[in-house]
């Protein structure tokens, strides 16, 4: 057998004496004395073979018994002490004494270190009664070659084995088995408790988390368009392009009100389920986000791509519009189309290389500062987006070409769904 790891759970031990440990022994003792007073007593086994009567008086075997029911109060406390001490002195009265009240201390003695003690004591209780019944067995063998007959030896042997030794053994065994299985029973409950509890709270953070992708998906990219807008609004001395850019930054705030009353009616009405905000989010909404100066080329396929998909990628290319807004400049282009089972996003923007350039991109800056997403918020969310559905974003610097042929560097979001969902992907430092 395997020894027991720290995992099994074992019979409890206080290490204190009960009442019921007090009152136990209290019974044993008054045992005695009774059977004592009563004269009930019986032949020494082997001291009626060898010297032909007890090697004590019947005031010595006295003292033994109680000696041995008073070390019955340690039955729970310290079961050890049963099979050090009333083992031995049972035993001893049994072979060379004549109290009967040996015989009722034995079946204690065996019984609670094996039922209240560890897995190792009640091995070793085990191994003792079994060499005790050898004992036993040995001495009425002998009995039966010299003192009596063969029948009556048996008789005497299996009833005192079975009674006195097998039978306190196979019931300790049943009462330990029933109470580790108690005990891990209330083990697997509690364990069952902590766990729901801590799927209690992660799907309050994967809520929290949902919460906070909506409203920034709903926020985040109408508030951008708003400010890059007004700000460009305050610059332009053309008054037609003035109107049009302060139209175009109230329709983005008219937007972002809907998109957010949606959120927040949906945290109201505690929609379960998976739902999300149903938001305002549509392909010819990120074209004008990215301005007339723009390339947008949507292909006429993409409208067959699956709904959930396709907002998947409408949420991505949303996040990527809005960073390409705030820290890129012209020429910008966004592509989305079905290529080889995937739907496919490419975002690409140009980034600052001259000081007029880095001049023109700061003012985008501090036009777009009153956003509250982060590049990091946003890298993010794109990311678990399409993991989420299987897919994959890469976003990072990459060499391009300006419409004036200069070696600008420019900057691309590739974002690659499959048509049909695939299990989520985990990607290392996810």
């Amino acid at each position: 057998m395997k020894p027991a790891t720290t995992s099994t759970p074992v019979p409890r031990i206080t290490g204190k004496i009960t009442g019921r440990d007090t009152r136990a022994a209290a019974i044993y003792v008054v045992a005695a004395l009774v059977l004592f007073l009563a004269g009930i007593e019986d032949e020494p086994l082997l001291g009626l073979l060898v010297i032909g009567g007890p090697l004590w008086s019947g005031w010595g075997s006295l003292v033994l018994m109680l000696t041995g029911a008073a070390f019955t109060v340690f039955r729970t406390s310290r079961p050890w002490l049963l099979l050090v001490v009333v083992v031995p002195v049972a035993l001893a009265e049994v072979l060379w004494g004549t109290q009967t009240s040996a015989y009722v201390l034995m079946v204690e003695a065996l019984w609670a270190p094996v039922a209240r003690g560890s897995r190792r004591l009640a091995r070793a209780t085990t191994i003792v009664g079994l060499v005790v019944a050898v004992m036993l067995g040995a001495v009425f063998f002998a009995a039966a070659v010299t003192a009596m007959p063969w029948t009556t030896a048996v008789v005497f042997a299996v009833m005192i084995i079975v009674v006195v030794i097998f039978t306190p053994l196979a019931w300790a065994w049943e009462v330990r088995h029933h109470r580790l299985a108690q005990e891990t029973a209330e083990n697997l409950a509690a364990k069952e408790h902590e766990l729901a509890g801590e799927r209690a709270a992660r799907e309050v953070e994967a809520d929290r988390l949902r919460i906070a992708h909506d409203l920034h998906d709903v926020v985040a990219g109408h508030l951008s368009a708003v400010s890059l807008h007004t700000s460009l609004a305050a610059d332009l001395d053309d008054e037609v392009a003035r109107e049009r850019s302060l139209e175009t930054a109230r329709g983005s705030a008219e937007a972002a009100l809907r998109d957010l009353r949606s959120v927040i009616d949906m945290l109201a009405h505690a929609v379960t389920g998976g739902g999300s905000a149903q938001t305002t989010l549509s392909w010819e909404i990120l074209r004008r986000r990215l301005g007339e100066d723009a390339t947008v080329t949507i292909a006429d396929d993409v409208d067959s791509v699956p709904a959930g998909v396709r907002t998947t990628m409408l949420h991505i290319a949303a996040e990527a519009v809005t960073n390409a807004n705030r820290h890129g400049q012209n020429p910008r282009t966004l592509q989305v189309m079905v290529q080889d089972g995937e739907l496919v996003m490419v975002c690409v923007n140009a980034l600052a290389t001259t000081p007029a350039d880095a001049d023109q991109q700061s003012v985008r800056h501090s036009a777009a500062a009153a956003a509250p997403a982060a590049p990091t918020l946003g890298l993010c969310t794109m990311t678990n987006r399409a993991a989420a559905v299987g897919g994959t974003v890469q976003a990072g610097p990459t060499p391009g070409k300006t419409e004036a042929g200069t070696g600008a560097k420019a900057w691309a979001v590739t974002a690659r769904l499959p048509l049909v969902p695939l299990p989520p992907t985990v990607k290392d430092g996810a």
